[in-house]
């Protein structure tokens, strides 16, 4: 079993640095550093808090990012937990993990961060031989800004092999974060998808899967035979403004409320294969430029793979991801003439028709 969980362990230790070379091309690598509370647990109970050791109780964790939702990490832990002879000795030990981000399942808010996962490990305590394990993890991150989070981490680990003294211990990690949230890639999101379209990685199975919001005609009116006089080209070719779709703040989701009116939009574009759509995105002042500009990255990504999904031709689609909105900066006086309801307005992405 050993052997086993040693091949385990380097395998995931050759994808670490996969991980991570991938990682800076989703501008996503973490740090996390901190105390860690341990529980020497023949694993029939939970522990309680008269039973965690608390002696030199020390972790890092180093993390590489390569999908939205997959990562790679290596973890360093110390402590002193009482064995089951009484005695205190110093515990090194370390742990290499795959993990899985499910927070966009969850959180409308792009500050939280929810993770499980699973992994191998190695710890020595003084004086005894070192043990293999297979350990179970969450991690709950909570960003406070760009680029500190607030983090906690539980983990299970299940020894490979008997120990009279240590074979189950749980974890319990506190640490702060540094790194970044930002987790798309540095390419402008909407031109990448439309080479996803381009190559057909948009299947004919979720395009069908879209119901036909068409609207029925309403019927025709008998028209009196009244010849008007032709406008002007830039009249006629006007440009149609809909209702722009707002969200929350640090958030790229919209409510239902505001689907519906994304919804209109579609159902336009359906209606008239001569339309073509523009749509701008836009945040509130509050923060830097550049993770405004990945916010608002991500907001047109959202709404354009939508109408990509439901069918429309990229060709139709014209996506601009403006970041801070210029009005806005105003907000930024002190004392601030804006109410955090006003703000609102300027975490938008807006929509024009055009003729083509």
């Amino acid at each position: 079993m050993q052997t086993i969980s040693k091949q385990l362990g380097l395998l995931l230790l050759l994808l670490l640095p996969i991980g991570i070379l991938q990682g800076q091309s989703f501008r996503n690598i973490t740090m996390t550093g901190g105390l860690s509370v341990m529980e020497n647990n023949d694993g029939s109970q939970l522990p309680t808090l008269s039973d965690l050791d608390f002696k030199n109780p020390f972790f890092f964790i180093f993390e590489g990012r390569f999908t939205e939702a997959f990562a790679i990490n290596a973890s360093l832990y110390t402590n002193e937990p009482e064995l089951k002879d009484g005695t205190q000795p110093f515990l090194i030990g370390g742990q290499v993990s795959g993990q899985w981000y499910f927070d966009q399942y969850i959180f409308n808010n792009e500050d939280f961060e929810w993770s499980i996962g699973a992994g191998i490990g190695l710890y020595k305590p003084q004086r005894l031989k070192s043990r293999s394990t297979f350990g179970f993890n969450t991690i709950f991150r909570y960003w406070v800004s760009e680029r500190i989070a607030f983090s906690f981490q539980g983990v299970t680990n299940f020894g490979f092999s008997e120990d009279p003294l240590i074979n189950n211990f749980y974890q319990y990690n506190f640490g702060v974060v540094w790194g970044s949230k930002a987790r798309t890639p540095k390419r402008n999101a909407y031109l990448e998808s439309q080479e996803i379209l381009e190559e057909d990685a948009v299947s004919s199975e979720r395009k069908k899967a879209i119901v036909d919001l068409t609207p029925e005609e309403p019927p025709q009116e008998e028209v009196v035979a009244v010849v008007p006089e032709p406008e002007p080209e830039e009249v006629q070719n006007k440009p149609r403004e809909f209702e722009s779709i707002y969200f929350d703040r640090n958030s790229s989701y919209y409510n239902k409320q505001e689907a519906l009116k994304l919804d209109r939009v579609l159902v336009a574009l359906q209606a008239n294969r001569a339309y073509r759509v523009k749509a701008e995105a836009y945040t509130d002042a509050s923060g830097d430029a550049v993770y405004n500009q990945w916010l608002a990255d991500r907001r047109l990504k959202r709404v354009t793979d939508y109408l990509l999904a439901a069918g429309i031709d990229a060709s139709r689609i014209e996506g601009i991801s403006v970041g801070i909105d210029p009005e806005s900066v105003e907000c930024l006086d002190v004392p601030s003439p804006c109410s955090v309801e006003s703000q609102r307005q300027y975490r938008r992405v807006q929509f024009l028709l055009f003729e083509q």
